[in-house]
């Protein structure tokens, strides 16, 4: 594909939390880049090690580039929002089937 066929190349990022020893560290992750040609077609790269390496060459080379936050692997916050909430409230069932469980079989023991 030539340079002259490519409308824009979107790198989409997130940042990466690690705890040390005192401190706490932001890192900036790159999870994946989209080639948009100009008839619209779409290419999906999806860099582990070269993200890095293929932004700096975009840069260097003058290429069109744009930039889309998202979560890692270009996942949007409320899919992930939505995933938390379930998987807690699926905690929340089983406590309370259990406390229920609990309860019921208390009753059987004093009636």
């Amino acid at each position: 594909m030539a340079k002259a066929d490519i409308d824009y190349i979107q790198f989409s990022y997130g940042y990466t939390r690690s705890n040390g020893q005192g401190y706490q560290s932001k890192q900036l992750h790159i999870s994946q880049a989209v080639v948009v040609l100009k008839n619209n077609e779409r290419y999906t790269i999806k860099p582990n090690t070269i993200a890095t390496y293929l932004l700096y060459l975009c840069i260097y080379f003058d290429y069109p580039v744009s930039y889309k936050y998202g979560l890692t692997d270009g996942g949007d916050s409320v899919v992930f929002i939505l995933l938390r909430a379930m998987s807690m409230g699926g905690n929340f069932v089983m406590i309370g089937l259990y406390l229920y469980w609990l309860g019921a079989g208390y009753l059987k023991s004093i009636i």
